[in-house]
């Protein structure tokens, strides 16, 4: 049977997908859902997707329309969530449901690619849009190879992240509604591979995901950007959670999660996947939650995840995780929300602020959720990512980012040294380890965040010395504890400071053996909340949403959009 959200876009696609909202109202706001959003300088713009807005007092029969301008946000004064100015900029692009967008620092603008068309709205272009803050306009990009790019489906429901100058698109899903190559029939055929486009050079590419799974599929997860691990310091592409699907059809009512206890990433100069395993309060699986990516002032990079639910509607969260790198561990806040989230977009703006951006409750049927009035304000919130503390307000002055608390006691607890890496391959990705030099790093000099493009200097380098070099002591550390840590130099390896209370991070021992036995990908992959039908195609039910159930239509719209296939 089909889906309810795919039978209700099938039939309202005749008659009302062409409405839409070209005025945003903050007072008569309802919620907001299919959008993306990207900083660009002092400004953050949200671009697509639905809006449900009351006309004349009241809420209309089709609960949301498509949001024709894009809008923007400055970040470069205080507002609340009541007090936000919000700018509408007319759009020549055309509206799409969970688009990607990439940024340009250096020319100050953002590159719009994959996604479906809202309501019903048959795509019926592939062009990539490229939008200048400057000019405030939208323009078509054209491709520095048009035989690979005209080769390319849209498509939507992909993990996307942008990393060192690259913008990545993780699976996805096809439909008539992404891409008029696909046929009426195809309402969600999940899409191999991943899309990379550069945005200095204009080039597409298409890598393989056989390294991810065997479907070598990935739909309605995240992704995060680790710019300088990896070979080289050359940055590597985190996925998490979301779920795989036999190429022949997803079937939305038995979704096959994947969990967040073994993590699997892309080595961007090799094109490698590798995995990890995690520890510390491992996540439930779950798909359509935010991620966002951040810089620690001490050499480890934080990722944040926020929200999201199970895929079959028998759980939703709102909870806020942070998952830090390279201890691969996940600890839990303790911040309460107001209700459980799915489809927001997350993005860090400022110093240690992460502004959330529309989203919906699970716990409701599809439509009533649109209708459903969203408790935020406008539909923002915003996290203090340091204090894990809630504050409506967006403070353009506010402190450098400093990792958690509960981070940094994990660190100075020497945890790092317990860590059980893959391999030697793995480890050396994170801590990389020399015996033909004195040195030994865990990370580069510099870090870009994946959805604002900025870059801020580490202060320390993440591991040991290996024999002679001096400790990194921060200022305001006392005289005595000074003489304290350096007369122990002689007696024990060399440790580099990392920060306040990070003084017992342990010594990385040397190099595995480059011929070490590594831990197989399905060795890795499985974990308990994952189906038993992964390891046995066989048993994968493909139709198309056998069944009629709740939330039928959270399937077919995805937090993060797009992608492709090789025709």
């Amino acid at each position: 049977m089909v889906p309810r959200r795919s039978l209700m876009l099938l039939l309202g696609g005749i008659s009302i997908g062409v409405y839409g909202v070209d005025t945003y109202s903050s007072s008569d706001f309802i919620r907001r859902t299919g959008h993306a959003v990207a900083v660009i300088g002092k400004n953050l713009y949200v671009d697509g997707g639905e809006v449900a807005q009351y006309r004349n007092g009241k809420t209309e029969s089709q609960p949301t329309r498509q949001m024709n301008d894009t809008l923007s946000i400055p970040l470069d004064v205080t507002w609340t969530n009541k007090t936000v100015p919000i700018t509408s900029i007319e759009k020549a692009a055309p509206v799409f449901d969970t688009s990607a967008l990439w940024t340009d620092q250096t020319s100050e603008s953002m590159y719009m690619w994959g996604g479906q068309g809202p309501w019903g709205n048959l795509s019926k272009t592939k062009d990539l849009w490229k939008f200048s803050a400057n000019e405030n306009s939208w323009r078509k990009q054209p491709a520095a190879n048009v035989d690979i790019f005209m080769s390319i489906k849209r498509t939507s429901n992909a993990a996307v992240t942008q990393c060192n100058g690259m913008g990545f698109f993780i699976g996805g899903m096809g439909s008539v509604w992404t891409d008029s190559s696909f046929a009426a029939g195809d309402l969600a055929v999940p899409s191999p591979g991943m899309l990379t486009y550069n945005i200095t050079s204009g080039v597409w590419a298409n890598e393989s995901l056989a390294g991810l799974n065997s479907y070598e599929t990935y739909i309605s997860g995240s992704a995060a950007c680790l710019p300088s691990f990896g070979t080289s310091g050359n940055g590597m592409v985190l996925a998490l959670g979301g779920e795989i699907s036999r190429r022949s059809g997803y079937n939305s009512s038995e979704p096959n999660l994947i969990g967040l206890g073994n993590l699997s990433f892309w080595d961007i100069e090799t094109k490698t996947w590798f995995f990890q395993q995690t520890t510390g309060d491992i996540p439930s699986p779950r798909s359509k939650f935010c991620v966002v990516d951040v810089a620690g002032q001490n050499g480890t990079h934080e990722i944040f995840l926020f929200g999201g639910y199970d895929g079959s509607n028998q759980a939703s969260f709102q909870d806020i995780y942070v998952l830090s790198v390279p201890g691969f561990v996940w600890i839990k806040s303790s911040v309460s929300t107001d209700g459980p989230r799915t489809s927001q977009q997350c993005i860090v703006a400022g110093k240690r602020q992460m502004i959330i951006v529309g989203g919906m409750n699970p716990d409701l049927d599809y439509y009533p959720a649109l209708r459903d009035p969203d408790p935020w304000p406008n539909g923002i919130n915003v996290l203090d990512i340091s204090s894990l503390s809630w504050n409506s307000e967006f403070d353009p002055d506010a402190a450098a980012y400093e990792s958690p608390d509960a981070v940094t006691k994990w660190y100075n607890a020497g945890n790092l040294g317990s860590v059980d890496w893959t391999s030697g391959t793995v480890k050396s990705l994170f801590i990389e380890t020399s015996s033909n030099s004195n040195s030994s790093s865990g990370v580069g000099s510099a870090v870009s965040s994946s959805t604002g493009g900025s870059s801020a200097p580490i202060g320390a380098i993440v591991g040991g010395v290996i024999g002679g070099v001096a400790f990194l002591i921060l200022a305001g550390l006392a005289f005595w504890f000074f003489r304290r840590r350096t007369s122990k130099q002689d007696a024990q390896p060399a440790v580099q400071e990392i920060g306040e209370g990070y003084h017992n991070y342990p010594t990385p021992p040397p190099v595995y053996d480059s011929h070490q036995q590594e831990k197989s990908p399905q060795e890795l992959f499985q974990e308990p909340a994952m189906l038993a039908a992964v390891e046995n195609p066989s048993e994968l039910d493909i139709t198309h949403g056998s069944g009629q159930r709740p939330h039928q239509g959270w399937a077919l719209q995805g937090v993060h959009s797009n992608l492709h296939e090789m025709a």
